[in-house]
């Protein structure tokens, strides 16, 4: 990498995090903005709008697993992920705020992600093109975002044990009586 590019990924990174930064305080407009609520559980971190991110990536992140065919099953993946992000220390919460505001704002998602429509019309081959994209980034911090929405998915489906039969896992042994 030569300096022009080094300057070019310092200057697009730092501008991403400070657009994310600046509008998830509150001063971001549009719609998604509150907790989301699914039945009888209330969300403590996912807003709605976040919701629908995590819910358009489980089918490419989670592919040949039943979460990726059940919305019931897709449903507590996405909860997972709402209750890991809700126990993280503050620090590590503000950056997964960052990451679900450049994912949720339509010209950021327009711009880092190539998705034109909302999360939940996205069409399956965008949304798996976004994530490769992510992926096999020259820019830390788009490989840095693809590994946290990734493992975050992943943990939260195999974290399941109703995942643990597909794996033929019968889960932990019992615990001996002391």
């Amino acid at each position: 990498m030569d300096r022009r590019q080094f300057l070019k990924l310092g200057v697009t990174g730092g501008a991403l995090l400070t657009m994310s930064a600046w509008m998830s305080k509150g001063t971001f407009w549009g719609t998604g903005t509150h907790l989301a609520r699914r039945g009888n559980y209330q969300y403590q971190f996912l807003t709605e709008a976040d919701h629908e991110v995590v819910s358009a990536l489980i089918p490419a992140i989670l592919a040949g697993t039943a979460a990726a065919r059940d919305k019931e099953l897709a449903e507590e993946v996405v909860r997972g992920v709402d209750i890991a992000a809700s126990h993280f220390r503050p620090a590590i919460q503000k950056e997964i705020r960052q990451l679900f505001t450049v994912l949720t704002l339509p010209a950021t998602r327009v711009l880092a992600c190539g998705v034109w429509s909302g999360w939940s019309q996205a069409d399956p081959a965008r949304v798996e093109g976004f994530l490769a994209s992510w992926r096999n980034s020259r820019m830390a911090l788009l490989r840095s975002g693809y590994d946290a929405l990734q493992q975050l998915t992943v943990a939260s489906w195999y974290g399941n044990p109703k995942s643990w039969s597909g794996l033929g896992y019968e889960g932990p042994p019992p615990l001996a009586n002391a």
